[in-house]
């Protein structure tokens, strides 16, 4: 669905309205891999994600282990500080805890 028509029509509509008009596009490309981790668990905490949920998402993402995948091939294996992981549901609802927070500022 393409928004510029849409946003294109808005905007002329508050402009013959003489009001005011603005607003905040997201783009969510490599979101889920630019996530740090440490900083995601503490803000889940400090908005009140239950104690036990939370250690045991602290602790898979700690045993978690990352490689880069070509042609077929593995690389070397390492432990990611940053990204979360895509198709998890708790991933979604961390993408939304992020989302509210920074929409609040």
């Amino acid at each position: 669905l393409d928004a510029a028509p849409l946003l294109a029509l808005m905007l002329e509509l508050h402009r013959l309205l003489r009001r005011r008009f603005g607003g905040i596009g997201l783009d969510y490309i490599k979101c889920f891999d630019l996530i740090p981790q440490a900083q995601l668990l503490r803000l889940a905490a400090e908005q009140g994600m239950d104690a036990g949920v939370l250690r045991a998402v602290a602790a898979m993402y700690k045993q978690l282990r990352r490689c880069f995948k070509m042609v077929g091939c593995l690389g070397s294996f390492f432990a990611a500080t940053n990204g979360i992981l895509q198709g998890c549901p708790l991933s979604v609802i961390f993408i939304n805890l992020l989302t509210t927070v920074c929409m609040r500022v």
